[in-house]
């Protein structure tokens, strides 16, 4: 594009500032139509309400009743799910000792099944892969849980503290070299 190209003589003074007021201009509409639209909901709403029959009004109470219901059991179901948990949950000490005892029994009980635990943090640390590992107390100085927390739980691992006490679920991978290994970890709180 050359010089001769260009006609400045099409293009009007003041051009581009009535674009702007006319973009400023929609803008101001908008939002105009949404205050009031919020207004009119505040006058609206009670005319509908002041105008329903007894009937609707005893059914619109019926509905806000069986809601706060259905809050009330699904907020009961949690907390009864919660004290399962907690009814189920083996200390990672015990878990620790049954194996000594007799690896195949604890292995037939235990591995490869989903178990709630508690217990002590010994150390948190990172394997060679990278994996979150936490290591528990089991009262055998030579011989922890390891347990290997999924990335996911990162930010609550990164949290732990020596001597912390911790509720979780994990797979039970069995007995390796004298300690318990723990997969797929995951924090119930």
């Amino acid at each position: 594009m050359n010089g001769e190209d260009l006609n400045t003589s099409e293009i009007e003074p003041g051009q581009g500032q009535k674009k702007k007021r006319g973009s400023l201009a929609c803008i101001g509409i908008g939002c105009g139509s949404l205050i009031v639209i919020g207004m009119l909901s505040q006058v609206i709403i009670p005319i509908i309400l002041s105008n329903m029959t007894p009937k609707q009004k005893r059914a619109l109470k019926t509905m806000q009743d069986a809601r706060e219901k259905a809050k009330e059991a699904e907020a009961e179901r949690s907390a009864k799910a919660l004290e399962d948990l907690k009814a189920k949950t083996i200390s990672v000490v015990a878990l620790h000792k049954e194996y000594p005892d007799n690896e195949v029994a604890a292995d037939d009980k235990y591995k490869r099944k989903t178990v709630v635990l508690i217990g002590k943090v010994d150390s948190i640390n990172k394997d060679m892969f990278d994996n979150l590992l936490v290591l528990l107390e089991t009262g055998d100085r030579f011989n922890e849980t390891h347990a290997e927390f999924n990335n996911n739980q990162k930010q609550k691992v990164a949290g732990l503290r020596k001597g912390q006490k911790i509720w979780f679920m994990a797979r039970v991978d069995g007995l390796y070299m004298g300690s318990v290994m723990l997969k797929k970890c995951k924090f119930v709180q």
